[in-house]
C-alpha cells in the first residue's frame, strides 16, 4: 500500500522527465513532503485530443464515473495490480484510462518497538524523479455539477527492500534501512526514456451514457 509519497519537482520539471506538454492548464504546484489522499497532484496522461502526453492536476482516491457520491475515493487511494481487471472500481480505467504519477519517494513505517512506528522515505540512490503506475477518472457530482478527476496509484508485491521496511524486527530493521533507503543504482544513470502509457485511451464518459455527459460538460 502507498500511503503517503514525496515530490519536489515542480511542473517544468515534471514535464521535461516525463515528456509532457500542455503545462499552462494549472497554477505552478509547490512541492509536498508529505503528499496525502485528498489531494490535488500532477499526474501524466495522453491527451484525448492529440495522442501526447499531457499534466493534468487531480485529486488523489479515485471516483469511478458511475459512481453515486463521492466517498468512494476515501478508500480508494490504491488499486491492487492483481484485481485491476476484475475490480468495478478500477477494470475500465485499466483499459482505457491510464496515467503516471510523478513522485520522488515515498514512505513506509516501520515498528520499532510495541508502541512506535516511524517513517522512512524510500527514493532511488540517485535521488531522481520515478512514476507510479495510475489510473484516473472524471466523475460528475449530480449535486453541484462539478466534474472531478481523480486517479489511484497501482499498488504490488514489494521488492526485498520494502519487504524488510514492513517487517517488525524493530531497531535491527531501522538501523538498516537507513543504510538501504534509496537502494538501486550506485551512480548517476544515463539518460533514460520516460515511463510509458499504454491502453486505449479517452476521458472516461462511453457509450450513450457518455454522449449525454459530454453535451454536459
Amino acid at each position: 500500500m502507498c500511503g503517503r509519497y514525496g515530490r519536489r519537482a515542480d511542473k517544468q520539471r515534471i514535464a521535461a522527465a516525463m515528456q509532457a506538454g500542455y503545462t499552462n492548464v494549472f497554477e505552478e504546484i509547490a512541492p509536498s513532503f508529505n503528499v496525502a489522499p485528498q489531494t490535488l497532484q500532477p499526474v501524466v496522461r495522453l491527451s484525448r485530443d492529440s495522442g501526447e502526453r499531457e499534466l493534468a492536476l487531480m485529486r488523489w482516491g479515485l471516483i469511478p464515473w458511475w459512481a453515486k457520491d463521492g466517498k468512494i475515493g476515501f478508500s480508494a487511494i490504491n488499486a491492487k495490480a492483481e484485481t485491476l481487471t476484475t475490480s468495478p472500481a478500477f477494470r475500465e480505467a485499466f483499459e482505457r484510462r491510464r496515467c503516471l504519477v510523478p513522485a520522488e519517494w515515498f514512505y513506509e513505517w516501520v515498528r520499532v518497538d510495541p508502541k512506535t512506528r516511524q517513517p522512512f522515505a524510500i527514493a532511488l540512490k540517485d535521488q531522481s524523479m520515478f512514476a507510479f503506475a495510475g489510473l484516473w477518472e472524471s466523475w460528475k457530482d449530480k449535486a453541484t455539477g462539478e466534474r472531478l478527476y481523480t486517479y489511484t496509484i497501482v499498488t504490488t508485491d514489494p521488492n526485498e527492500v520494502v519487504v524488510l521496511a514492513q517487517s517488525h524486527a524493530g531497531h535491527s530493521v531501522a538501523e538498516g534501512l537507513r543504510s538501504m533507503v534509496g537502494a538501486g543504482r550506485s551512480r548517476p544513470p544515463p539518460r533514460r526514456s520516460p515511463p510509458t502509457i499504454s491502453g486505449r485511451h479517452d476521458d472516461g464518459l462511453e457509450g450513450e451514457q457518455g454522449r449525454r455527459q459530454r453535451k454536459e460538460r
